[in-house]
């Protein structure tokens, strides 16, 4: 019965701290001790020793079921195990089954019905605190509580998991300290975290420290028999030798052995894996490139419809301004036909283009300047553009706002500042330095524009605009009117 305990324990501590693919191995070697060990009961326990063998082949086909993926299947497997148990009246082995079955639930993150295992054996702990693995018990009941942020819970049962431990085990409560630490890092309560931490790094060195110090002293021993010290004596040297000798012996083959069929095994179950995995890559990538395709076409559509309806009520507004005798109700009405056309000539240059979220800045006011000549009818002999423009990819979401601003500072010049005068040039320029977006309208004309010192609407969008791209507006009316924007640099690209 010890023995069986032992390879419980190791099973449980196993499942938990190592991935489900490696447990697999590992577990298949235990239940192979398990029943060497099982080998060794004399023939009056030969009935009992059919029965846990019984019980343990149950379990080994339950995890094996587990590996390939059918849970449900080994869960069965674990519950057939557990009803012979009961049957046969093997009260010692039920929580062990049931703790072993709690540990598949953690594995697929069934939190719920992990903690309904273990809280059906209860009783055996409750009844019997110094039963063995009450620390595990109330360390798994802790954890999983952890895991569904049932902090107070979480913390009585880990802190029932330590008061055992401290008696019966206490280096396995490095684990029930990192719990806590958890918990109490989640609860914001940095300190008593870092305290338990601290306690699970001193109870490591401390067990390493136990172990060196425990192996000097027996080396440093005085051999009474030889008149020298342990270490040095020659029955000393000749044991260690002799028992070396046997060890790298026996640990040779078994290594040979195992690593033979590990190798085997691990070979076959990687080259299945592979060939899934790839199976899985070449399927998702078809999906992810038909779904960005689609993508990409709907927004395509998407731009193409805006632009559309854009130009739609441009149209509107030009027939409206048409029907109108007040020149003040036709201007505001053109102004506002030149604002939506802006904004329609961004969605049409994204649709042309494969890039549906950034757009050629240079292209953009180049075709944003001469549409506003057009607009206006001016005579390019008598006005003239220059464009001095870098060549900047800039987003959607800073572009609109930026060249419904350029619209009312260009609009500004070709309203306003000719007014006396027969010729005079128009500059657009735009430059990329340090990081910072330089855009500068200017015009030769005579200066004092409304864009300089009213109150207007067209004052008060550019300022709001302004503010919606973090950009500082800044203005001169120095032979002329010039209008500086300057904004950070956002490359999404």
């Amino acid at each position: 019965m010890e023995y069986f305990i032992r390879l419980r324990k190791s099973i449980i501590f196993t499942t938990k701290f190592i991935s489900l693919r490696h447990t697999k191995i590992i577990l298949t070697l235990f239940i192979f001790l398990c029943h060497l060990v099982f080998g060794n009961i004399n023939n009056s326990q030969s009935n009992k020793f059919q029965d846990y063998k019984l019980i343990s082949e149950i379990i080994s086909n339950g995890i094996d079921l587990a590996f390939d993926d059918k849970i449900e299947e080994g869960l069965l497997a674990f519950d057939k195990a557990l009803a012979l148990a009961k049957l046969k009246n093997y009260e010692e082995l039920i929580p062990i089954i049931v703790l072993s079955k709690s540990r598949l639930f953690a594995i697929e993150d069934r939190n719920e019905e992990g903690l309904q295992a273990l809280l059906s054996i209860k009783k055996y702990f409750e009844t019997d605190p110094q039963r063995p693995y009450a620390g595990d018990y109330f360390e798994y009941v802790g954890h999983t509580y952890l895991k569904m942020d049932q902090m107070e819970r979480a913390i009585y049962f880990l802190k029932k998991s330590e008061q055992y431990r401290l008696i019966h085990e206490p280096g396995k409560n490095w684990r029930t300290y990192n719990g806590l630490a958890e918990i109490y890092d989640r609860l914001g309560q940095d300190q008593v975290s870092r305290e338990y931490l601290e306690k699970s790094k001193k109870l490591s060195k401390i067990q390493n420290t136990k172990k060196m110090l425990g192996e000097i002293k027996n080396d440093l021993a005085f051999n009474e028999r030889e008149g020298t010290i342990a270490i040095l004596s020659s029955e000393n040297i000749a044991t260690k030798s002799a028992l070396n000798r046997s060890r790298k012996q026996n640990t040779f083959y078994l290594i040979v052995t195992i690593l033979s069929s590990i190798i085997a095994g691990l070979l076959y179950f990687l080259l299945i894996q592979r060939n899934r995995l790839n199976k899985e890559i070449v399927s998702k990538n078809e999906v992810i490139s038909k779904n960005l395709e689609e993508k990409e076409y709907l927004v395509k559509e998407i731009h193409h419809r805006v632009k559309n309806n854009l130009q739609v009520i441009s149209s509107l507004l030009s027939l409206q301004s048409r029907t109108l005798e007040d020149q003040y109700a036709k201007d505001a009405l053109q102004e506002s036909q030149s604002r939506v056309l802006s904004i329609s000539l961004i969605h049409q240059n994204l649709y042309k283009q494969d890039e549906t979220s950034m757009l050629d800045l240079k292209v953009y006011l180049s075709n944003l300047s001469q549409q506003l000549f057009n607009t206006y009818n001016l005579d390019h002999d008598r006005i003239k553009l220059k464009l001095e423009i870098d060549e900047v990819q800039i987003d959607v979401t800073h572009l609109v706002p930026l060249g419904l601003i350029v619209n009312e500072l260009i609009t500004n010049s070709i309203k306003y500042a000719f007014t006396d005068r027969p010729h005079g040039t128009i500059k657009v320029s735009c430059k990329l330095i340090d990081n910072l977006l330089r855009l500068n309208v200017e015009d030769d004309g005579i200066g004092n524009t409304p864009i300089l010192h009213t109150d207007g609407f067209g004052n008060r969008m550019i300022d709001v605009l302004a503010k919606r791209i973090d950009a500082k507006i800044i203005k001169n009316n120095n032979n002329g009117t010039s209008v500086d924007i300057i904004m950070p640099y956002y490359n999404k690209s």
